[in-house]
């Protein structure tokens, strides 16, 4: 159940976000329902150098209720070079577990593909592994589930996310 304490806000990510951006990606690395969990050795001076340094290789969309980080995107370019075109694949997508069932993933992925129109992408593509039940979410989001683990939605479908259809 999502709390309405705070007023939810969706931004970019800045360098001051950094240790929040770190526990999100930790927590998503712990959760699921694995034989052994996974550990993101991500540090808060690698999120600051690889995503707000000189050549930034990722962006975040943040979620923050009040003063705490809720929710993410991580986000990057990628080139289809057979295909001639620019795309973004999303890295990891997180909404913490007291904040699921209230829209939140869905205004991400959103917010995602709007940024994506906005850097010229083609298409959006993810990796979630054959288990995982978010897998229903992004088919219901628009996302085609290619293989045991790739996803990817087309220009169609993420101009019409990206605009709210």
């Amino acid at each position: 159940m999502v709390p309405a304490m705070d007023a939810l806000t969706i931004r970019l990510a800045i360098p001051s976000d950094a240790k929040e951006i770190v526990r999100l990606i930790r927590a998503l690395a712990a959760s699921g329902d694995r034989t052994a969990p996974m550990i993101a050795p991500v540090t808060e001076a690698s999120v600051i150098a690889d995503g707000f340094g000189a050549s930034p290789c990722f962006e975040v969309i943040l979620a923050v209720r009040g003063d705490v980080a809720v929710g993410l995107a991580q986000l990057y370019p990628i080139y289809a070079a057979w295909r001639g075109e620019r795309a973004v694949s999303i890295a990891n997508l997180y909404v913490a577990p007291d904040e699921r069932g209230g829209g939140l993933g869905r205004r991400l992925i959103r917010l995602v593909a709007q940024r994506a129109v906005a850097l010229g992408a083609k298409r959006l593509e993810l990796q979630v592994e054959a288990e995982n039940p978010a897998r229903g979410f992004y088919a219901r989001v628009g996302f085609s589930l290619l293989t045991d683990i790739r996803c990817r939605m087309d220009a169609v479908a993420m101009r019409q996310v990206a605009e709210g259809s």
